[in-house]
Parts: C-alpha cells; structure tokens; sequence
C-alpha cells in the first residue's frame, strides 16, 4: 500500500487526503439510504463516485511521484475534469436546494407530475408518500391544475405506481374528474 507521508510533497499530500475525505463522504452519503431500503441507480452511481474519488486519492501520491511523464499529464486531465464536474454537480445542487421551496402560482396553468417510486404491499414506500403528499398538498389549494402521475410496475409490486398514485390521490381529494 502506498503511504501517503511518504513519498510526495505538502500539495500532494493535501490533495490525496482531500480526495480521500471526500469520497468517504460521497459513499457515506450514498449508504445511508440503504437503511431505509432504497437501492436505485443513483445510489449506483454514488458509489462508483464516492470509490473512484476514495481510490484517486489513494494513488495520487504514487502517480505524481513516480509515474511517467504522460501517465501524470493523463491523471491531471481526468482530476481537472472531475473537478469540473464536481463544481457543476455542486452548483446544479445549491440552485435546487435554493429553489426547492418556491411554489408556483395558483392560477391553474399548472400541470404537477408526480415520478413514480417503490410501492410495496401495504401501499406507498415513504419516499412515494411525501411525493404523493406534496402533490395533493398543492392540487388541494390550486383546484385547477392538471395532475399526471407516472411509474411503471416492478417485478416485486402489485400494482403499477402510477395506478398506486391515482387511487392515492383520489382518495386524498375525492375528486375523481381530475383523471
């Protein structure tokens, strides 16, 4: 294994133990959501993220110490482009989390799309009940918007997600003319 200490400078070191921290975050991030039994594709890609970064971060020392000349000019492209794409990643996330509380107007030019989720036996999985009820939340106040609710039907469900989400939404509003 490769020590860190041991073979490259203060810019590297710092840089591998960045590296390092911040996959280890990336990956605590993305397994904490395996608690509450949620395994989708971007839990995938969280962790293919979080380990490549973890595993740059281990090599870095390595790669700039005693690499060839073009394997380092390679591994500086693929750090300034997931640096690129980390900054982009971050700076998509702050305008959602800036945004994600501004409602829109209540005049009935609205169409709320409800994205389909998990429905298990006893009906909606937690993450489908919060979308379910934020989007009766708002048809409740804007009796004019459109609703479409939408999900296919997995191997383990009973019924379609978006038949799950129609019948949710009717009982939520008893207004069955919203179809």
């Amino acid at each position: 294994m490769v020590r860190i200490s041991d073979c490259s400078s203060k810019p590297v070191r710092i840089l591998s133990y960045t590296l390092i921290v911040t996959g280890a975050a990336v990956l605590a991030m993305f397994i904490i959501p395996l608690f509450s039994g949620t395994l989708n594709t971007g839990s995938y890609f969280g962790f293919v993220i979080g380990g490549v970064t973890v595993l740059l971060g281990i090599f870095t020392p390595k790669l700039f110490s005693n690499a060839k000349k073009a394997v380092r000019y390679i591994f500086r492209a693929v750090l300034i482009i997931y640096g690129v794409l980390a900054v982009y990643a971050i700076t998509l996330s702050a305008f959602m989390v800036a945004n994600m509380n501004d409602a829109p107007e209540k005049d009935g030019s609205r169409t709320v799309i409800v994205l389909g989720c998990q429905v298990r036996r006893d009906g909606p999985s937690l993450m489908l009940r919060r979308r379910l009820d934020a989007a009766c939340s708002y048809l409740s106040a804007d009796t004019k918007a459109d609703c479409i609710v939408s999900g296919g039907k997995g191997d383990n469900e009973h019924i379609s997600e978006a038949e799950a989400m129609y019948e949710a939404c009717l009982l939520y509003t008893s207004d069955a003319a919203r179809e």
